[in-house]
């Protein structure tokens, strides 16, 4: 399973409250996330979702999922 199909299963994950998380200091890593998650074509080519894209990706769901584990005990 990829990225894109984890969060068209898991719908509760908002693209964009994940991007701001894989990115804190982009201003605009919403619409960034949005256009890779989608291939937008932007300047030569689609945008895509590369390997450090979906590693940090996961970095940050397992942060989430350890706190979401913290809260429910």
């Amino acid at each position: 399973m990829n990225l894109k199909e984890f969060l068209e299963e898991n719908k509760v994950i908002k693209e964009s409250a994940l991007a701001n998380l894989m990115w804190p200091d982009k201003k605009h890593a919403a619409k960034v996330f949005s256009n890779k998650i989608n291939e937008k074509i932007a300047g030569s080519g689609k945008q895509r979702l590369i390997e450090a894209d979906e590693a940090r990706a996961k970095e940050v769901l397992i942060e989430l999922s350890d706190r979401i584990k913290r809260f429910v005990r």
